[in-house]
């Protein structure tokens, strides 16, 4: 995916380091984003040769459909959209997607049709505009910084029918693991919590021990193996037309 840095205004000197391994202020914006830039392509993974053809476990279902895209889906998208949603790299705000939607849902559908039978993606679909939003510890130091890609509303509302159906798929074929929680309606963290509460209690009162260990993934979105995920993806039957 394409990107294009920008830096908060809010962000103020930043320390970097220059060609010969020294420290300086970076006090322009371009080398704040040039630094940013540097350390965010950092983080991601790089991902080892992977093979999605090679001969992987099928779950035993009969396979999701095929993703269908109606006016009056796409129409109820536009009109949930928020309208302080920022706009990506086509600079569509959501605002005047959410007051076009009783002109532009067939021009939207032919576009998702589109994309999804050929399994292409239009430029700006494939491109963000990442902002840096300050997490912890000292100011000056990329490291703490998080990025946020922010991408085309328009994508978003064909990613967001396409989650749809695949949750559909996913759940009433009970392929998710009974110890999932989070991401799922009705099957929130808050639910998890009292569900372990309740375990250890119920422990506690037989004298037992309870040993436990928290684990967290770092910066797990972005390091997210791509091509794995596709190939988890066709192992659940998934349509091959989305895989693409």
């Amino acid at each position: 995916m394409n990107s294009k840095n920008k830096t908060s205004r809010s962000i103020g000197n930043i320390t970097i380091k220059d060609s010969a391994g020294k420290l300086r202020i970076a006090e322009n914006d371009l080398e704040k984003a040039e630094a940013f830039l540097d350390h965010f392509q950092k983080i991601f993974t790089n991902e080892p040769v992977f093979d999605l053809t090679e001969q992987i476990p099928l779950v035993k279902t009969a396979g999701m459909e095929v993703v269908t895209f109606s006016e009056e889906n796409i129409r109820s998208k536009l009109s949930k959209l928020k309208s302080n949603k920022s706009p990506g790299p086509d600079s569509l705000h959501s605002r005047m997607l959410n007051e076009l939607q009783n002109i532009i849902p067939r021009a939207l559908k032919a576009i998702f049709d589109h994309s999804y039978e050929y399994g292409v993606l239009p430029e700006d679909w494939k491109s963000s505009v990442i902002s840096t939003v300050f997490k912890k510890g000292k100011k000056d130091l990329v490291e703490n910084y998080r990025p946020i890609s922010l991408t085309c509303i328009t994508c978003k509302l064909m990613e967001s029918i396409i989650r749809d159906q695949m949750m559909d798929y996913f759940l009433s074929n009970k392929l998710f693991n009974k110890y999932q929680y989070g991401f799922i309606k009705g099957r929130s963290v808050v639910l998890q919590l009292l569900n372990i509460i309740d375990d250890w209690l119920v422990n506690l009162e037989n004298g037992n021990q309870i040993d436990i260990i928290y684990t967290e993934f770092e910066k797990a979105f972005d390091k997210v193996l791509h091509k794995r995920l596709l190939s988890k993806l066709m192992s659940y039957r998934v349509d091959r037309l989305i895989v693409n």
